[in-house]
């Protein structure tokens, strides 16, 4: 993909697509709340959470004759308009990164050189405006005892969401795993079996557990308490894990941007 950007996995130079100018906008906006909840003693103010990001950038396609030109727009239009997410990569400073966004305005283009060329501004909306890595960063760990200390070093300009998948070799119980740099934890206060193994998703909030020998999870949300961990920007996090006897510990994550 050379000065184009992809959408949806289809990289639109292939379609005589370029980008002339990037996003620029570097933060997310801020939304603020004044919804307000009164009691008799107290009362709870507003408060304030990144809002959608628009991505905008300005596009040239050019193409050998008209008829080309109008058969690489409706290329284009194809490919970009789609009733859900996906996800939107550029090529030159942000290449690596990527957002969940969907087109948020129609494409009127500008036709020149006697109409084999087409200039146009494409406007993009991501629900959640952080950008995401996209290559994925993973830490495997050995479990030796019941209580084992780990580190990860997170890149990117936000916490990190990650998956932590813990395989025992013997009964578990309960299952706790700390970021003693944010101070964050999240307790299974379950049973885990030495064949089974326990996935701990904090992007979704979500832990499911499955037997080693089939891999496949079911839910598994009684029981748990705390706060699911967040890996922090920039810095090393000192990871605690506790309640395994013996086995391993997978942290996954993406690099987040804001």
């Amino acid at each position: 993909m050379a000065n184009s950007l992809s959408y949806g996995g289809t990289d639109l130079a292939t379609y005589g697509l370029y980008v002339t100018r990037q996003p620029s906008n570097l933060i997310a906006p801020v939304e603020f709340s004044s919804a307000k909840a009164g009691f008799a003693d107290r009362g709870f103010a507003g408060y304030s959470s990144f809002g959608p990001r628009e991505l905008v950038c300005e596009c040239l396609v050019v193409a050998a004759t008209r008829a080309a030109l109008a058969t690489a727009l409706d290329n284009i239009r194809l490919k970009l308009f789609s009733r859900e997410d996906a996800a939107l990569i550029f090529d030159g400073i942000w290449a690596g990164r990527y957002w969940m966004a969907r087109l948020s305005s129609g494409v009127n283009a500008s036709l020149e050189a006697g109409a084999k060329v087409a200039k146009f501004t494409l406007a993009f909306q991501a629900s959640d405006p952080f950008a995401y890595s996209t290559s994925a960063g993973s830490d495997d760990e050995t479990i030796t005892s019941g209580v084992h200390s780990f580190s990860v070093v997170v890149a990117g300009t936000a916490p990190a969401l990650p998956v932590f998948t813990v395989v025992p070799n013997a009964t578990s119980a309960p299952v706790v795993i700390s970021n003693e740099t944010t101070g964050e934890k999240i307790a299974w206060e379950n049973s885990l079996a030495s064949t089974d193994e326990i996935r701990i998703d904090c992007a979704t909030q979500y832990i499911d557990v499955a037997d080693q020998a089939t891999d496949t999870y079911a839910a598994s949300m009684s029981n748990v308490d705390g706060q699911f961990p967040t890996l922090a920007a920039g810095v090393t996090n000192s990871l605690i894990i506790s309640g395994v006897p013996g086995g391993s510990v997978n942290t996954a994550w993406r690099n987040r941007y804001m």
